[in-house]
């Protein structure tokens, strides 16, 4: 299943709708889509310098979703006292709530997507040579 553009650069319409990319900070499907279509190509050095980037990235936002929920679960009442990491993730929850577990969810289809786009980007190569 393919997206439909609409010409506008504001989203596409896709396998579950409209999706409104201006307001969507993730597009996971529409990557791991593109790579299977053979649309998303990248050159192997440079998709792995960007699956190194997003692993890292999934890790912070790993470790602080397990800050947030440490404190969740924590015994009311006691004072704590947290590290400003765990002041930013709770920071970051309240302002954007789920944004951290939607980001678990959502990166790990962006290194797929980047896989097969490295894949792809060698057969392009192996074709040229």
């Amino acid at each position: 299943m393919g997206f439909e553009w609409n010409g506008r650069a504001d989203g596409v319409h896709g396998r579950d709708g409209w999706v409104d990319y201006a307001h969507e900070p993730f597009i996971g499907d529409l990557l791991l889509d593109l790579a299977r279509e053979g649309r998303l190509v990248l050159a192997p050095a440079l998709a792995d310098e960007l699956i190194s980037d997003l692993e890292r990235t999934l890790d912070v936002v790993g470790e602080r979703a397990r800050q947030v929920e440490s404190v969740r679960r924590a015994p009311p009442g006691i004072p704590r006292e947290h590290p400003d990491s765990v002041v930013d993730a709770l920071f970051v929850e309240q302002v954007a709530p789920r944004r951290m577990e939607r980001a678990l969810s959502e990166l790990p289809k962006y290194v797929e997507a980047l896989h097969l786009a490295r894949e792809r980007g060698l057969v392009e190569d192996a074709d040229t040579t």
